[in-house]
């Protein structure tokens, strides 16, 4: 499997924090509190519960998903709204640490100069941009993450934001009238993989890569 360099105890882990929360989704004794001991079952929680402090929030390895919307509601399994000072690690790392998606429910929203590091985003889809990252500008950072089988109308893996050593493999837009082929726009990709995605009829393109 396409699989991208293992998470490193530098980068976003080694930045300081205000403090530390944890999240793990077999956690179910109840009284979280976001302790090692008594972790989050679920990302947003730990999101929410970081108010205005610096945190990192460090996640366990499983599967951490939302149903599916009804209707056209656009939903996120990770909302991190702007002035959020968060980022977000799978302490194993993007082989044991996934964000699922589902119809009209997006991976990752990231606002502002958020950061999220060692997951596998999979499964997202969106109404009009990007099922597996939408980032609000250039300031969020995707590191060691795997963009797989997302789909959108427009950007079927990820919009806007700076990637990192990601693999973006076999996702999908279905824009017919859409100029741009490109899986991914408006980012800055460095030291990235594109493999095996579509547009309509077609393979899909991707943007320039840095190193």
């Amino acid at each position: 499997a396409l699989m991208p360099p293992p998470s490193s105890s530098g980068g976003i882990a080694r930045q300081g924090a205000d403090q530390v929360l944890w999240v793990d989704g077999d956690y179910s004794l109840g009284g979280s509190d976001g302790s090692e001991e008594k972790p989050f079952a679920d990302i947003q929680s730990a999101i929410t519960a970081a108010g205005a402090k610096r945190t990192l929030v460090k996640v366990k390895p499983g599967t951490y998903s939302l149903p599916e919307s009804e209707g056209a509601e656009q939903r996120n399994v990770v909302d991190i709204a702007s002035g959020k000072d968060v980022r977000i690690v799978g302490v194993e790392g993007a082989e044991k640490t996934t964000i699922a998606g589902a119809s009209a429910v997006r991976c990752v929203f990231m606002g502002g100069a958020s950061a999220v590091q060692g997951f596998t985003l999979s499964g997202g889809n969106a109404i009009e941009y990007s099922g597996g990252l939408y980032a609000a500008d250039r300031l969020a950072v995707l590191t060691d993450c795997i963009i797989t089988n997302c789909t959108a109308r427009r950007a079927g893996a990820a919009y806007r934001g700076r990637l990192e050593r990601c693999w973006i493999v076999d996702n999908y837009f279905s824009g017919y009238d859409i100029a741009n082929n490109d899986i991914a726009e408006q980012g800055i990709y460095s030291s990235c993989v594109f493999s095996g995605n579509r547009a309509p009829d077609k393979l899909a393109t991707h943007p320039v890569v840095g190193m």
